[in-house]
This record gives C-alpha cells, structure tokens and sequence, in this order.
C-alpha cells in the first residue's frame, strides 16, 4: 500500500471509530431519555393515586433496562409475596387478645398484656404480625374500612407461656392489628419509589440499596397459619421467631 493508501486507510478507521462514539452517545441518550420518562410517568401515578402494585409494574421495565438485580428481586417479591427476609414495614405491631373459660364463665376477646410473657423470643413474636402476601392482596385489604387483621397463636405459644397469669383456662389466643396498619405498607413502597424516581428524573445516578439501606430486613421462620380477615379468610403465614 502507498504512503497516500495508508492515510486513506487510517482515515477510514478515524471515521468508523467516530461513528461508533456518536452510536454509543446516541444510545445512552436515548436510554437516559427512555428512562427520565418512566420515572416521570411513575411519579406522575403515585400523585394521582394509581394502585401501587401497577405502578410497580412499570418500575420492574425500568430496573430491567438498567439490569438492576436488587431492585427487580425487590419488586418481584412485593409483587408475588414473600418467604423470608421481609422488609421491616412489612411487619405490623399487634396486640394479643384470648378467650377464656373459667368454669361456667366464658370470658371472648380478653386483652391480654404481653409483657407478662417471660421469654423475650415470645414476647417479640406476639407483638409482631408478619404479612407475606402479595401487594394487590394488601391493597384489597386496605380497603376495607374498620375491622383487625387476626392471627392465630399456635397452641404451644399460649399453653406454655402464656396461661401462669389467667384465672381461668385459654381456649384459643390471636393477634390482632388494624386494617389502617396495611396503609403504612402502601405508604412505606410510594416512598421508596419516590425517593428513587425523584433522582433519575432529575438525571441523578443513585443506587437502589442506598434507597433500601432506610428499611431494615428482619429474617423470620414461618408456619402456616391463616389471616381472619372478618369477611372470610386470607391464606398467610404465621411466624416463630422474629
């Protein structure tokens, strides 16, 4: 190749790496662009009050554009329920209440003092309602208005932590949360959501887990139980230990 030939060939590769700099510019443009709209059509759903567990849906197309794994984990289990590990505004605080016989005497609905109970595993167990299921089902629940959640404690907890301050034999025990509890859930994701979206819709990179490092996770062991809701029953999970 002549001395001019090597110029022409070296232009050519200038030319050809320069286009690729301007593909490459144009597609993080346009990634940046795509993703600036999602986060303002999300912000724009959470003002005017859409159903969260749609809104969700349209997070989980922006963290698969962005590959982002911890975020899409997230947003699959709120979806879809959980096993363990949940977030701490997944669990409510309760109350206990219990029924008691005391000969003739039936006494329903007792209050009963849980910091009578000895064992601090207990104690936190029975102050404590995990909720597993999915987002649309605590949506539904929210709804409603008045009402407890209720779920049983296991017969094992009461018979031997819980009678030594009864006049009177426990027939059954349950915790108990307001309905206004779920609330707190729905208004704990809006938040996140918002304080993530907020910085990529101001082009601000941020990392999901600096967003999720606010939200403690509590590891729980679970047995099957089931949620009273009053207008029929919920299929969840009870918890041992929290």
């Amino acid at each position: 190749m002549t001395f001019q030939g090597h110029i022409i060939e070296g232009k050519r590769y200038a030319f050809n790496d320069k286009l690729s700099t301007i593909n490459y510019q144009r597609s993080y443009y346009m990634s940046q662009s795509s993703s600036i709209a999602i986060a303002e059509k999300i912000l724009s759903d959470i003002l005017n009050d859409e159903p969260v567990s749609s809104i969700l849906l349209k997070a989980k197309i922006y963290a698969s554009r962005q590959h982002d794994i911890e975020m899409l984990e997230w947003i699959n289990k709120e979806i879809n329920g959980y096993d363990d590990n949940l977030p701490s505004y997944r669990v409510l605080d309760a109350a206990v209440k219990v029924d008691v016989h005391k000969g003739f005497q039936e006494i329903l609905g007792f209050s009963y003092p849980i910091d009578l109970v000895d064992d601090d595993n207990v104690r936190k167990r029975l102050s404590h309602i995990p909720i597993l299921i999915p987002l649309a089902q605590v949506e539904e629940m929210a709804k409603k208005n008045g009402g407890t959640i209720n779920l049983e404690v296991p017969a094992f907890i009461w018979y031997n932590h819980m009678t030594h301050c009864i006049n009177g034999d426990i027939q059954r025990a349950y915790q108990y949360a307001d309905y206004s509890a779920l609330c707190n859930i729905i208004t704990s994701i809006k938040s996140i959501l918002i304080d993530f979206f907020s910085k990529i819709e101001e082009n601000n990179e941020i990392e999901f887990s600096a967003i999720m490092k606010h939200h403690e996770t509590i590891t729980v062991n679970y047995n099957a139980a089931i949620i009273n809701t009053g207008d029929g029953t919920v299929n969840a999970s009870g918890v041992n230990n929290i």
